[in-house]
């Protein structure tokens, strides 16, 4: 897993939303996905969004006060980003959530820019990931547009 403070994540991602016009190669699947992680009880399933990078995926999962990023290919944990008030209020829409994910995928696209050996991790991960819980299951749609409609009774 990357280490950083949420600070550091803050900080990076401030100035990345500022350079939001620079955005190459970075898109969010608006639709949210079943992905599967890899635990140490095997593949564990999950919902969330998917953030591609270049040629990787992601998986962006919402996980009490963080979302956490993983690998879709390995279901190899990235990094968790620790979600405050401020975040959860200012993510309250679809709108609002996909421009915060478009952020985060900014900031992936700097780790994995800056990242020695990335493509080399990701293949060990995956090696790794089906010899303790076998081969992954596939992604899968996963309707959750119900959350931010008016008549669910939450907003």
């Amino acid at each position: 897993m990357v280490k950083g403070t949420h600070s550091d994540w803050q900080k990076t991602f401030d100035k990345i939303i500022e350079r939001e016009s620079e955005n190459v190669g970075v898109t969010v699947n608006q639709k949210t996905e079943q992905f599967y992680i890899a635990t140490k009880n095997g593949w564990k399933p999950v919902v969330g969004h998917r953030i591609t990078v270049g040629p990787y995926e992601f998986s962006a999962v919402p996980k009490k006060n963080a979302l956490v990023l993983s690998e879709v290919s390995s279901g190899m944990n990235i990094h968790s980003i620790p979600m405050n008030d401020g975040v959860i209020r200012s993510t309250d829409s679809k709108e609002s959530t996909m421009r915060y994910l478009q952020g985060i995928g900014r900031i992936l696209e700097k780790m994995v820019r800056d990242m020695d050996n990335f493509e080399q991790r990701i293949l060990e991960g995956q090696k790794k990931a089906v010899a303790h819980c076998g081969e992954k299951p596939p992604t899968e749609e996963a309707d959750t547009d119900w959350v931010f409609s008016e008549s669910n009774g939450i907003h």
